[in-house]
């Protein structure tokens, strides 16, 4: 009968009028017979209930809102479950996954679908009818339908982002693959899937979902919605205002209550409809099997926001008359705590409210509390800081600047004036603990700061600095205050990280231009190598690490070079020689070699700034600098000859890196002798210095470079007519095979008293081979 009813009322059959009247006949007949009462009156009650649902579900099944549609779907599946008609709970299992993959909630989707798998064994007993779905036709036992349905459940779990869950399963088809089937190819597919789900939940970026309460109060919602109270679990990236505006775009005609306070007897028995929405927060139980241990950060977001059934909410409440100069003095608020039917998120995304608590929460451990959620969140943002420097810095900047510049809101002073006072102590004797507590907890804060202004300092662009300046002044501040009147905690640590130090460095420029005002004019290369190691070490040039126009003068202790280049920003720099360019070459390969060396074999991410150590032979070199060794140079210093203009520059701009090109290959060259000829190449050696540059000329001519292929040995043999090397267009030949070719003329000097003529640009060659 169950079967027959669902398949009519779907089909059309039946209304609210019939239900009533089959329940006053049935019932009555039932209650006045002597055998069937008990089962009759029971049976009546059952088909009752079941025709007011499917009716329901009837008048839902047909509108637009599909959240509505998956109440009265989980409303129907839940009563067969009860009833104990697997069938029918199958069947509307299957309705629900098909309405969340609609909506593309496929982590809802994967839960409906595990409730099916649950109903099945791993063995490979033959199904029976009522197990099985139209969806999976040709699975024939509990294994294979059962194998089939976990591969669902994995694939929208990954879509989901709930690769814990999709772990779980892979787990559990593992240890059936390897106890019972012995399938070890299917054993490794499934261990690497859930090694791409371990490696997923430590790099990829899962959003945490926002927890909602909506209540509905009044009587002109659904049956199923009335004076009822939901938690709901946010879509990715939602927030309160966009979840207000999908709920009142469901039912257009709600009022939306503007306070969390009971509503009045007259409201829920009304006729209209009022939403009471607010913001609720996820209550994170702990798991035993991570207790007493140091978890990733990033596997205990997942466990604070999902699996969880417990809510809590607060709103003030006023008491008494408080000060009003120091609202946070009378601050009470009333805590309450929801406890929902199922774990969210489940097979949908809301659940009703099972239990409500409240209890008051006094104004000084409303101040606790908000200590605590301030000092985690602070040592949450460290944290993600630390484990990925690529973090955005502006919820680091916004917060820091909160605390420790609290213009607005006064910060801990407001603290101190409420209940560090002696007529406070005095009328409140019992809360000398709580006030120790908060005394504590506002101590253990300065560390938190030191820690997020050093992160905050290594992040920050030059545009920033004079926030994280003022910042610095104000902690500065806050830190002494704090020391003075509540002791001192240990720090956390060094948080800076090896790729963000260029602030340190303007730092050591600034320290190492105040030491300079003391120098002599002498120099020495050995400090001077001593500087060029320490550049290399922080990733700078010898030149740049010294900041503005100081420039290092290379040469021996006594005498001074007197080579000279100009600088582009009017400073001036002596160049050194060719030794001392060799030493200064081998000390930052040297110094280079060794930084790569240690980097490779390091096993830790964070460190200070790479200073050599105080045993090191160039530490104790360098260790009693020479104040002779370093001078600044302002005198400007003008070039010898003009300098060519920048036409002849980007005429002559390949030659240079072709120049350098050959310099290299003859430093190489270690077994070649002779001379090199265009025509006819042999090997010879080279000497170290380069081939001089042509000479300049108002038309440069470079057609007399040699080409690579004239110092490789064997490849010299190559043809002349290689596309690399540009010859001379040859002479014109003769237009008759028997005449020789004609020189062409001299151009004759025109006489003085006869006006210049203009040049020419070119000169054409005519028929006969003279210049015309």
């Amino acid at each position: 009968m169950i079967t027959q009813l669902d398949a009519l009322v779907e089909g059309g059959r039946g209304d609210p009028d019939y239900r009533n009247l089959f329940y006053s006949i049935m019932f009555k007949c039932c209650a006045e017979h002597s055998v069937m009462r008990e089962q009759g009156v029971r049976f009546v009650k059952l088909v009752t209930r079941l025709m007011q649902l499917l009716l329901e579900y009837r008048t839902i099944i047909n509108e637009e809102n599909k959240e509505n549609k998956m109440s009265c779907t989980v409303q129907l599946l839940e009563f067969y479950n009860e009833i104990n008609r697997k069938e029918m709970y199958i069947r509307y299992l299957h309705k629900l996954c098909d309405l969340h993959l609609d909506c593309e909630n496929y982590t809802e989707a994967a839960f409906a679908l595990q409730l099916h798998a649950q109903l099945l064994r791993w063995t490979d007993e033959k199904l029976s009818r009522v197990l099985m779905h139209d969806h999976y036709k040709h699975a024939n036992t509990h294994w294979n339908l059962k194998d089939r349905l976990y591969f669902d459940i994995i694939d929208y779990c990954k879509k989901g982002k709930m690769w814990e869950n999709a772990i779980a399963r892979c787990k559990e088809l593992v240890d059936h693959h390897e106890n019972v089937t012995l399938n070890y190819q299917e054993i490794a597919k499934y261990m690497r899937m859930m090694a791409e789900q371990y490696e997923s939940i430590l790099t990829q970026i899962r959003p945490e979902p926002e927890y909602f309460r909506v209540a509905y109060y009044g009587k002109g919602f659904p049956s199923f919605l009335q004076n009822q109270v939901f938690v709901y679990r946010g879509k990715e990236y939602e927030r309160l205002s966009d979840f207000i505006a999908r709920i009142q775009n469901q039912w257009p005609s709600a009022q939306l209550m503007s306070r969390l306070s009971p509503p009045e007897p007259e409201i829920c028995d009304s006729t209209g409809q009022y939403l009471q929405i607010n913001h609720v927060d996820p209550i994170y139980v702990e798991k035993p099997k991570f207790a007493g241990k140091q978890i990733n950060e990033q596997i205990l977001r997942y466990y604070k926001v999902n699996e969880v059934q417990k809510f809590t909410f607060s709103r003030p409440v006023k008491k008494g008359e408080g000060e009003e100069k120091n609202e946070f003095a009378s601050l009470w608020t009333e805590k309450t705590v929801l406890v929902t039917a199922y774990p969210l998120p489940g097979i949908l995304q809301w659940f009703p409210v099972t239990s409500t608590s409240s209890h008051e929460v006094t104004p000084l451990e409303n101040a606790i509390e908000t200590m605590e959620t301030t000092n985690g969140k602070l040592k949450q943002l460290i944290k993600q800081h630390t484990h990925d420097m690529n973090q955005p810095v502006n919820p680091l900047s916004m917060m820091l600047n909160g605390i420790v510049d609290a213009a607005v809101m006064g910060g801990i002073r407001n603290y101190e004036e409420a209940f560090f006072t002696e007529d406070y102590l005095e009328t409140h004797a019992d809360d000398a603990d709580r006030v120790h507590r908060l005394k504590d907890l506002i101590a253990l804060q300065i560390p938190l700061l030191e820690a997020g202004i050093e992160i905050h300092e290594a992040k920050i662009t030059d545009n920033m600095m004079p926030l994280h300046q003022k910042m610095e002044t104000c902690f500065d501040e806050l830190r002494h205050h704090v020391e003075q009147n509540y002791g001192k905690k240990p720090r956390m640590g060094k948080f800076r990280h090896y790729k963000t130090l260029p602030m340190r460095l303007k730092k050591i420029s600034a320290g190492s231009l105040a030491s300079l005002d003391n120098l002599s004019d002498t120099s020495s290369l050995s400090h001077l190598g001593s500087m060029t190691e320490m550049s290399a070490a922080i990733g700078k040039s010898p030149g740049t690490i010294l900041g503005g126009n100081v420039f290092v003068k290379s040469g021996t202790p006594g005498k001074n070079s007197t080579s000279k280049s100009p600088n582009k920003k009017g400073g001036t720099m002596s160049a050194p020689n060719k030794k001392s360019r060799e030493s200064i070459s081998s000390l930052v390969n040297t110094r280079r070699d060794s930084q790569v060396s240690t980097s490779s074999n390091s096993q830790s991410e964070w460190y200070a700034l790479p200073i050599e150590s105080e045993h090191s032979p160039s530490r104790e070199k360098s260790s009693t600098p020479d104040r002779s060794t370093i001078i600044e140079l302002k005198e400007e210093l003008k070039p010898r000859r003009p300098l060519r203009p920048d036409s002849e520059k980007r005429n002559s701009a390949h030659i240079s890196s072709h120049l350098k090109q050959l310099h290299r290959i003859s430093q190489v060259s270690t077994s070649s002798t002779g001379s090199l000829d265009r025509s006819t190449p042999s090997s010879g050696d080279f000497s170290d210095e380069p081939p001089p540059l042509p000479q300049k000329q108002s038309l440069a001519d470079y057609s007399n470079i040699l080409d690579n292929s004239m110092l490789l040995g064997p490849r010299a043999s190559m043809p002349t007519h290689s596309n690399r090397v540009k010859d001379k267009p040859p002479p014109p030949l003769p237009e008759a095979e028997d005449l020789p070719p004609t020189p062409p003329k001299k151009p004759t000097r025109p006489a003085l008293k006869e006006p210049p003529s203009p040049p020419r640009e070119s000169h054409d060659a005519g028929d006969d081979g003279t210049a015309v």
